[in-house]
């Protein structure tokens, strides 16, 4: 969920099934951190990950339900334990939960993300806050070489037909 969706540890974990619309692939986010309900649009991938869990699940109300010893459903329940044993088994350190809201939030700007719209989506009131979130990776900045070289020089007609009655024209 936080990395299709940048969501909270505690939005995650307060979900209610009635706030999924399966019709219009949204989430509607009603306890968040700044008090503000918001409407979040969700991809396909976890749009079937969620109808798969659905018909796993037993409980009608939260759609990530905690359990105590006794089998009674604990709102809201911690996922720290549970969370530090899978980093653990994967050999993964110094890493939090929160982490997997900012590298949605990275990966969402360097697939072409508007900031603006991204802010939106993670509940920020502030753009500086979000461009805190929204770190870009080496590899991606020097890939936008490519985009760079398009700028001065315009991009050559593959097109045979045309190359040979019109000669290309490159600013110097």
């Amino acid at each position: 969920m936080a990395l299709h969706t940048g969501m909270r540890k505690g939005e995650i974990l307060g979900l209610r099934w009635d706030h999924v619309s399966w019709e219009r692939k949204t989430l509607l986010l009603s306890d968040t951190k700044n008090g503000e309900s918001r409407c979040l649009p969700i991809d396909s991938i976890l749009l079937r990950e969620l109808s798969e869990h659905r018909s796993r699940v037993k409980n009608d109300e939260l759609v990530f339900p905690s359990y105590d010893r006794s089998g009674n459903v604990v709102p809201l329940n911690d996922v720290n334990g549970s969370f530090e044993k899978v980093l653990e088994d994967a050999g993964i350190k110094d890493f939090r939960f929160h982490d997997l809201r900012h590298t949605f939030a990275s990966h969402y700007m360097m697939s072409g993300g508007q900031l603006y719209t991204l802010s939106k989506i993670l509940g920020h009131k502030d753009l500086k806050m979000t461009q805190r979130y929204a770190k870009l990776s080496s590899q991606f900045i020097e890939g936008e070489r490519d985009r760079m070289d398009t700028i001065w020089t315009p991009v050559q007609n593959t097109d045979s037909a045309t190359s040979k009655e019109t000669p290309t024209k490159h600013l110097q």
